[in-house]
């Protein structure tokens, strides 16, 4: 005869008939399911390590674009072919 202990679940009903595998296992060994935790603990620093460094890449690289203005102004001046620069209209097609 098996000794009750204050840990040992007791199965009333279907209970232990619907569990999964995994719990019914974890039931009969009294073993508390601590791995999920540490995994999503993982999943959320990664995460956060993964936005921080977007984060970073996006101010080295775009956030000290020009503004609107100097850009409309470049524009202008290579659609319609003059600029400012002496060597480069010096240079320019000449099929001779």
């Amino acid at each position: 005869m098996r000794v009750k202990r204050k840990h040992d679940r007791v199965d009333e009903g279907s209970g232990m008939k619907n569990r999964s595998c995994s719990e019914k296992w974890h039931a009969m060994h009294n073993i508390k399911r601590c791995g999920r935790p540490a995994l999503a603990r993982e999943i959320c620093l990664a995460l956060l390590l993964k936005i921080a460094l977007l984060l970073l890449l996006w101010w080295v690289f775009f956030s000290h674009a020009p503004d609107k203005q100097t850009i409309a102004n470049s524009v202008a001046e290579r659609m319609s072919g003059v600029t400012q620069d002496a060597s480069i209209t010096s240079t320019g097609n000449n099929h001779d």
